[in-house]
């Protein structure tokens, strides 16, 4: 499940800058996000909030992030 959930969160980095970056440069933001990514489903326990799929501190953050870089 956390493989996949890294997989899903670079993907959602590079959506939003997918027609500017290269390969290279889409390899490089999905290593920086994942951990990240990773942080932010570990707070989902801290703060107490439900989001079972882990839907917020993937899509929510990684977009936020991809659309940022």
């Amino acid at each position: 499940l956390g493989a996949a959930s890294g997989i899903v969160a670079g993907l959602v980095v590079i959506t939003p800058a997918s027609g500017f970056v290269g390969p290279g440069a889409a390899i490089i933001m999905g290593l920086l996000v994942s951990p990240i990514c990773y942080l932010a489903i570990l707070m989902k326990g801290k703060l107490g909030y439900d989001d079972t799929l882990d839907a917020f501190g993937v899509h929510g953050v990684g977009g936020a992030i991809g659309a940022l870089l």
